[in-house]
């Protein structure tokens, strides 16, 4: 057990031998029956928050400590805290006013991107957006994009980054912007081929003739160069999880007026397979089983279609 003391300047009378030896064999005897002793040191918060670790599919484990116990009290100071995934060892910790949403894992393990957010407390506040951030499997920062966005994605191995919502922005494992686009929302951004491509679903378009807004749905090279563009006038897109991609396939969900959904099944080239209307807005499709099956969640129930476009199972919420 380390003791830390503070340094001081005024002299101190010296201790005998003897009494040095009592005081050990004191301090020994008390530590092996569990007698608590005076000590200076302080505990970091990060091993009180240590039990709350979150770990599942990244190459560290975290936690926030310090958090606000009511949803009106505002967020000021919280620590961040990363810890070896395999031994628990705190490694990584950073003090801040914002707290990291969800990160993402690269494939190969080595990296995981967050955004963040602040919140300013009380019964009508609501989160604000705060920048992305890179992290190594350490859980050291890497780097970070001022630039707040909602959503990210990254590649494989980390060497392509999507910050989207409402703005896309094209970054490189290094931090460094090569291409954006800020035209409309991107609402909903997937990576295809490693990062080759990007699919994005662009919502707040005004078609004319159109009362409402609508939506294009958007193929990129690595470049920023549109290599297809579909465009819906009458649908828009809804969440971040509205579009998916599966090898060479895409599922996207388009809603209008809350009661008016469809998914549609594109190959990457931006032909439609087919599609299927919902009675419902669709609230986020992914593909499961090893991309055999397509999973839509929708405001009154969850659909579970092959990718001939059959409904394989239907659950609908009870009414309340």
């Amino acid at each position: 057990m380390s003791i830390n003391t503070a340094p001081g300047s005024q002299s101190r009378p010296r201790i005998s031998t003897t009494v040095a030896f009592i005081l050990i064999v004191v301090l020994v005897v008390a530590a092996i029956a569990g007698v608590a002793i005076y000590t200076a040191q302080i505990i970091s918060p990060c091993d009180q928050a240590y039990r709350y670790a979150y770990s599942i599919g990244l190459p560290f484990a975290y936690s926030v400590a310090g958090l606000p116990t009511s949803l009106n009290q505002p967020i000021k100071t919280v620590t961040w805290c990363f810890y070896n995934k395999t031994t628990g060892e705190l490694e990584n910790r950073y003090q801040t006013d914002l707290i990291p949403d969800v990160p993402i894992a690269s494939a190969d393990g080595l990296y995981a991107v967050t955004t963040s957010h602040g919140w300013p407390g009380g019964p009508s506040g609501s989160s604000a957006q705060g920048p992305v951030y890179l992290f190594n499997k350490e859980g050291q920062i890497e780097w970070t994009f001022s630039q707040a966005q909602d959503e990210v994605e990254i590649n494989g191995n980390g060497s392509v980054i999507i910050a989207n919502d409402p703005g896309l922005y094209y970054i490189d494992g290094q931090g460094k912007v090569l291409w954006n686009y800020t035209g409309y929302d991107s609402f909903s951004v997937v990576l295809v081929d490693n990062g080759s491509e990007v699919v994005d679903g662009v919502t707040g378009v005004l078609f004319p003739s159109h009362s409402f807004f609508g939506s294009d749905l958007v193929m990129f090279d690595s470049h920023g160069q549109v290599l297809w563009n579909i465009s819906n006038p009458d649908q828009s897109f809804g969440s971040g999880g509205d579009v998916a991609v599966s090898g060479d396939h895409l599922a996207v969900g388009w809603s209008s007026t809350g009661t008016n959904g469809t998914l549609y099944y594109y190959d990457l080239n931006g032909t439609m397979v087919w599609q299927r209307h919902v009675s419902s807005d669709i609230l986020g499709v992914s593909f499961e089983g090893n991309g055999s099956t397509i999973f839509m969640q929708a405001n009154y129930g969850n659909s579970t279609y092959d990718l001939s476009g059959n409904v394989l199972q239907n659950q609908t919420y009870p009414s309340a």
